[in-house]
């Protein structure tokens, strides 16, 4: 049992319990949100970016209450310049991938053709051992 001395604490108490959510119904609207955003074939990126977008239209009130200001402005004329770059850093992205495989091909194969040349030599040199110790044996059989 609670004793309350001072009267005005009780209403807090209850407004601040009141207040409080008990549900998750923001977090699943949000997830509602993100499945009319999805397409096949998204990325990640463009999914965050677009419910940026979507969250900052939101919380503006609406598309009519968007401030239009110079730097959003400016960021528009930029975002073609800004997505040929995003292309062009994938593309070098890929051929240094492309290239680094390539490389370990090569080099996976040149082991591999270092590897037979010593197997063939280890073999020769059992044959050739093995004939000279037969030579041996037929010399000392002579004696």
């Amino acid at each position: 049992m609670v004793l309350v001395t001072n009267k005005n604490v009780l209403p807090k108490v209850l407004k601040i319990a009141l207040l409080l959510s008990h549900g998750n119904a923001d977090v699943e609207s949000g997830f509602s949100v993100n499945e009319d955003l999805l397409v096949e074939n998204l990325q990640e990126r463009s999914l965050v970016s677009q419910r940026i977008v979507y969250d900052a239209i939101k919380n503006a009130g609406g598309v009519s209450n968007v401030d239009v200001n110079k730097e959003l402005i400016k960021s528009v004329k930029a975002a073609s310049s800004r997505y040929k770059s995003a292309l062009e850093e994938r593309k070098q992205a890929e051929l240094a991938a492309d290239a680094a495989l390539n490389k370990r091909k090569r080099i996976e194969f040149e082991l591999k053709v270092l590897n037979d040349k010593k197997c063939k030599l280890e073999l020769n040199k059992a044959i050739e051992s093995q004939a000279i110790d037969n030579q041996i044996v037929e010399l000392r059989k002579q004696l």
